[in-house]
């Protein structure tokens, strides 16, 4: 595993009722890269809570950048995985939706949307009455008192 000398100093000490004791980090980093970035499961599989593993992490802070790069490293997989599938897709003549998001992705300032900017207009009433009335509805009960 990558990260087995990093924790041969551990800001927390080894004690027997710790659930999860430094010299056992990589076997957990293991189960992390196992099950591909998933806290909770590894943690699961461990025998702990995840919230126990989120305590550590905020104790022990290469410990949770060991965790933050293998999860990094398996959602970069992902995306990879999802970004492939995509352009294939792309590329089926049904797919009209799917090509126009990936040119948009590839050459934004060539086919961005055209369509320019335009206000929204709200038409707020209060008392079923529209603002623009209500202020003329206003005048006309100070001018009477």
């Amino acid at each position: 595993m990558l990260f087995k000398d990093w924790f041969t100093k551990s800001c927390r000490k080894e004690d027997v009722r710790t659930k999860l004791p430094p010299s056992k980090y990589t076997v957990f980093l293991d189960l992390v890269d196992k099950h591909k970035g998933v806290l909770g499961k590894a943690a699961k599989e461990y025998g702990i809570h995840v919230v126990t593993v989120r305590d550590i992490i905020k104790q022990e802070p290469m410990f949770g950048y060991a965790i933050k790069a293998i999860t990094d490293h398996h959602k970069a997989k992902a995306l990879e995985d999802l970004e492939d599938v995509s352009l294939r897709n792309a590329k089926v003549d049904k797919n009209f939706s799917e090509r126009a998001f990936q040119l948009k992705a590839m050459a934004p300032d060539k086919y961005r949307e055209r369509g320019g900017i335009s206000q929204t207009q709200v038409n707020v009433m209060v008392a079923g009455v529209p603002i623009k009335e209500r202020s003329k509805i206003i005048a006309d009960r100070e001018k009477r008192a």
